[in-house]
């Protein structure tokens, strides 16, 4: 009996692992540069700001997590809206950006560090969501 629930706990661990790695990958692989660019700037993305705010060190955590889920929330919409937006890739980055937000709960009132961590991490999903965003679906110049 112990014997199987060590062996579920690790499976499950090993799974979780397996899970961040592969977001961590789909996210480091990206797509064409530039795409995130025109997409912000018909859309009116705030990811940018909040990752130029990350980089100059503001203690405003809070206020960029909501920049952020707002942009999730628009590029969500959009993607629900494309045709061949339903892939595994873009289902397995929708959870982890909302594990990550969860992790920011969780750890913004212990470790500043971790919290800014998981608001980076999320911002990273919201580039590659803008990309994606971009390369699917031509805005008119």
């Amino acid at each position: 009996m112990i014997q199987s629930a060590i062996i579920a706990v690790v499976s499950l661990a090993l799974f979780c692992y397996w899970f961040r790695y592969m977001c961590h990958l789909i996210v480091a692989a990206g797509t064409p540069a530039g795409l995130a660019q025109e997409t912000l700037l018909e859309i009116q993305l705030c990811f940018p700001e909040a990752r130029m705010r990350l980089q100059h060190g503001t203690q405003e955590l809070g206020r960029l997590k909501q920049m952020l889920d707002h942009d999730y929330e628009l590029l969500t919409g959009l993607r629900k809206r494309a045709l061949n937006a339903q892939t595994m890739k873009l289902c397995m980055l929708a959870l982890h950006y909302r594990l990550t937000a969860l992790m920011y709960q969780l750890s913004r009132s212990v470790s500043d560090s971790a919290a800014r961590n998981a608001v980076e991490e999320m911002s990273n999903v919201i580039a590659y969501l803008a990309n994606v965003q971009g390369a699917a679906v031509p805005f008119a110049a």
